[in-house]
């Protein structure tokens, strides 16, 4: 299909956080795109911490927005990614080399690791990268830049409460507020709490639902000055820490001129599951209590837990593993996709990795109103799997912290050190992504044609059953005329013609949630 006959697609987002914003920024740049961007709240500048931006996302963000520029624009200091620091994949170690000063080298550093639970306390390992910290207003206010044009429309108290398909093409989302609208395709971004997922999965709740990750986040922060008046050299003015001991850790970090602090603690059972809780996500604790679960630690982390007034706790909950984000012309991404624990620093940034390979995907000249659910399928097959070994992988990060992973029991605090360094080395894998968008590209340039297409999507019609593979009876009794197949990642409800031809009379295509376990 050539350009100029591309047909015009109608995107809704729901969610006008980070995922949101970034994939509206992404598609309002496409003409052939007319984009609604739904939040449910009164303001879609959302509050919250800082952001942690690894380096293989800012490349996206840059590629896309000019992000620096914008940045800089806005009166940052960004800390510089070169310093002659490189990853050497012949040695799997870090290492310094001015011939190798552009490949790999940052300023921007990791953490230090600490022992702090029992004597004798000391950093056993130092991470010699890291992501580049942003305000979280600073973010999506850069964002909110590229959605101010004709194509893109953001609209404020709009809660989706359902939408129903029309002809197996346009869908029509209804909202809390009795209005409704139609369009081509609707992107879940709307976080952990996902009313699109719960749509979705309905009736499994075990996808649906969010689930309960077995720890607590401890939030707290003091004014810098006041720990130098405590002690001038003290460890958490040295820059980004990881306090580790065991079943708990604390994160802290001079951001500005104060010092972030996170207490990290775990509940699992006695076989490593998560106890029940039912209580409030996010509520207001004494700081004093935290500072009481880390007595006999590491002085200089009683005395900084000991400087914050108050505190807020946070029950980190984190989506299941699902067995797909989309659902015909329905798809999720970001942390209603995949939202997961915060140990790397990576929910957001996978966020950013799923607008990338969704946005790119949706304005090709090859993607039209006809195969969508195709170019979703094309999305779900590359970016699910990622996403779901990054949460798993942030999980078994955050338990080593803690001392919990059973792998590293009995090992010295070395060998931990450097498995901890080396889980970060894929971070460090700047066409990363882009790998990722060319496998996706291949697989767009592969769908059949619009003509094809036009044949599996209107039924009924004949079709020759050795065209499809596997297969399995989905009648309401045995010996039923009706069966199931699968062909291009569809399922089909097919039935015999009766006429002796041995073609199959198809009665409708789609990607069914209950043929799955």
């Amino acid at each position: 299909m050539a350009k100029q006959d591309k047909q015009r697609l109608k995107i809704a987002v729901c969610g006008a956080g980070i995922a949101g914003l970034t994939i509206a920024a992404f598609l309002s740049k496409s003409p052939d795109i007319e984009l609604h961007v739904f939040e449910a709240k009164s303001d879609d500048r959302a509050i919250g911490a800082g952001i942690a931006i690894w380096k293989r996302c800012w490349d996206i963000l840059e590629e896309m927005l000019d992000f620096e520029v914008e940045c800089t624009s806005q009166g940052l200091k960004l800390p510089r990614w070169s310093e002659g620091w490189c990853f050497s994949f012949h040695t799997s170690t870090f290492i310094y080399s001015s011939q190798l000063a552009q490949v790999f080298k940052y300023v921007v550093k990791g953490p230090v690791l600490r022992k702090a639970d029992s004597m004798p306390y000391g950093d056993f390992a130092s991470v010699p990268l890291g992501p580049r910290m942003l305000p979280r207003a600073t973010l999506l206010n850069i964002l909110h830049k590229d959605l101010k044009n004709a194509n893109c429309h953001v609209h404020t108290n709009k809660k989706i409460l359902t939408w129903e398909q029309q002809d197996q093409r346009e869908l029509i989302l209804s909202f809390e507020d009795g209005s409704s609208a139609v369009v081509d395709l609707l992107i879940g971004a709307d976080g952990v709490h996902s009313q699109v997922r719960r749509r979705l999965f309905e009736e499994k709740p075990s996808f649906s639902e969010p689930e309960f990750s077995g720890q607590f986040a401890y939030r707290m922060s003091c004014p810098k000055a006041e720990v130098v008046k405590l002690k001038p050299d003290h460890e958490a003015l040295c820059g980004f820490k990881i306090w580790c001991g065991n079943g708990r850790h604390v994160t802290s970090n001079t951001v500005r001129d104060d010092i972030q602090m996170t207490a990290y603690d775990n509940v699992f059972d006695p076989d490593g599951r998560p106890l029940p809780f039912d209580g409030p996500w996010v509520s207001e604790v004494p700081a004093t209590e935290i500072a009481e679960r880390y007595e006999g630690w590491d002085p200089d982390l009683m005395e900084l837990l000991r400087v914050p007034k108050f505190a807020s706790r946070w029950a980190i909950h984190v989506v299941h593993s699902l067995p797909t984000f989309v659902a015909d012309r329905v798809c999720l991404i970001g942390d209603a996709a995949h939202a997961m624990t915060p140990h790397q620093g990576l929910g957001g940034n996978q966020g950013i990795e799923d607008a990338y390979v969704l946005a790119r995907l949706l304005i090709n000249v090859d993607t039209t109103t006809s195969n969508l659910p195709d170019v979703l399928g094309i999305y779900d097959s590359i970016r699910r799997p990622f996403s779901q070994d990054v949460a798993r992988r942030s999980l078994v990060t955050g338990l080593m912290y803690g001392f919990l992973d059973s792998k590293y029991r009995g090992r010295s605090l070395e060998v931990m050190g450097v498995e901890l360094i080396d889980s970060c080395r894929w971070l460090l894998d700047g066409d990363g992504v882009y790998e990722e968008w060319l496998k996706a590209q291949s697989m767009l340039a592969a769908l059949p044609s619009s003509d094809e297409l036009l044949m599996v999507c209107f039924p009924p019609f004949q079709f020759s059953p050795t065209l499809f593979s596997g297969g399995g009876r989905v009648g309401p009794r045995a010996g039923t005329p009706l069966a199931w197949y699968e062909y291009r990642s569809f399922h089909y409800l097919v039935a015999t013609t009766g006429d002796g031809s041995n073609q199959l009379l198809v009665l409708g295509r789609w990607r069914a949630l209950e043929l799955w376990e």
